[in-house]
């Protein structure tokens, strides 16, 4: 297990709501993360690869990965074929693996192996709340989840998920 830098809910919230207004994108409006990806890479600041889905790059299951040495977010070519296809599930994935490009190299955390760590310590838990948080501003996410699909372009997992977060931690 790998352990980093603590981030609470709020902060991640805040460096999510951040983005979107760096980028012009309303709070009520979906978030285009691969245009937001792409102007990333047109600006030489982080870089794209689809591979093909058999790649050994995949072979621990993983359908995406930021690789922090060659500053390169790799896909599966499926990840992309959905995107194309306005398959949802694929905006998670790349926004997940936008957080951890961010963990290295905007926020500059460092990472240790440890045998357990809370969850705010959890690079994976980190990129899964953000992704959530800019996908899925907390202001809508008591909208339906038909609805959240609609408007946020994301799977009615995420959807779902996000919701049930939230009610969890309203009766904390």
């Amino acid at each position: 297990m790998i352990k980093t830098n603590p981030l609470s809910v709020l902060r991640i919230k805040k460096v999510a709501d951040e983005i979107r207004k760096s980028y012009s994108i309303p709070l009520d409006t979906f978030f285009p993360i691969y245009d937001y990806i792409n102007e990333l890479c047109d600006n030489n600041v982080l870089n794209i690869q689809i591979l093909e889905d058999d790649d050994e790059a995949f072979s621990d299951g993983k359908i995406a990965f930021y690789n922090a040495q060659e500053n390169f977010i790799y896909i599966k070519d499926s990840v992309d074929a959905e995107l194309n296809e306005n398959n949802y599930r694929s905006n998670f994935t790349l926004a997940h693996e936008l957080f951890h490009y961010m963990q290295v190299q905007v926020l500059n955390f460092k990472f240790e192996e440890v045998e357990k760590t809370e969850a705010f310590m959890d690079p994976e838990w980190q990129a899964n709340e953000f992704a959530a948080q800019l996908l899925i501003p907390e202001e809508y996410v008591n909208l339906s989840p038909e609805e959240i699909v609609e408007r946020f372009h994301v799977s009615i997992e995420a959807a779902l998920t996000r919701k049930l977060k939230k009610q969890n931690r309203s009766k904390k």
